[in-house]
């Protein structure tokens, strides 16, 4: 005979008692009876289920599967910040540049535009460089290294103004000086 606790009140009683015979609890020493545990089982083969299709389902559709993929999210740091007295925020931010390509610049587009969703404006300057971000500030004041410095980390802008419709995102492949630039209208 061995002992375990009961259930309910957690005395030391025998695993072959019906009843607690400290609170009276029925089967003291089974936590789930058949039905509960059946139910359970049900529950996950159920939740698995579910989770099998939805993950065949996009798995088997490319279009399906490239829109996951142009959805990544693209984090960036906040270099700067500022309120726009109208609604909304401005911000200088930095990202890697390593994301200095098509589809994670496409992808950091729509990281802004549902990270600025419930502002009525957005004025976003992004650079590939924290140090290039803080020389914003001294715009007008640069010498021509830093002023460089500046335009070559300089890679785009996320801008939007409900009030007049405005809502475009630039994006500048080589720096703010270069050629390879390219703009995307919402």
């Amino acid at each position: 005979m061995a002992l375990k606790p009961c259930k309910d009140c957690k005395k030391e009683i025998s695993t072959d008692a019906q009843s607690c015979p400290n609170c009276g609890a029925k089967n003291p020493t089974r936590l789930w009876s058949w039905w509960q545990v059946l139910l359970g089982i049900i529950f996950l083969a159920a939740l698995s289920s579910f989770f099998d299709k939805k993950e065949t389902k996009d798995t088997q559709t490319p279009d399906k599967q490239s829109n996951l993929i142009n959805k990544q999210f693209i984090s960036y740091k906040i270099i700067k910040r500022w309120d726009i007295p109208n609604g909304g925020e401005g911000k200088v931010i930095a990202i890697d540049i390593s994301h200095l390509n098509k589809k994670d610049m496409h992808s950091l587009g729509e990281t802004l535009k549902k990270d600025t969703e419930n502002d009525r404006n957005a004025v976003i300057f992004i650079f590939t460089s924290e140090k290039a971000a803080l020389l914003r500030d001294k715009i007008g004041k640069l010498n021509k290294s830093e002023s460089d410095f500046y335009d070559k980390h300089f890679v785009g802008s996320y801008m939007r103004n409900i009030n007049n419709g405005y809502h475009e995102y630039s994006i500048n492949y080589d720096g703010l000086s270069g050629k390879n630039s390219e703009s995307i209208k919402y």
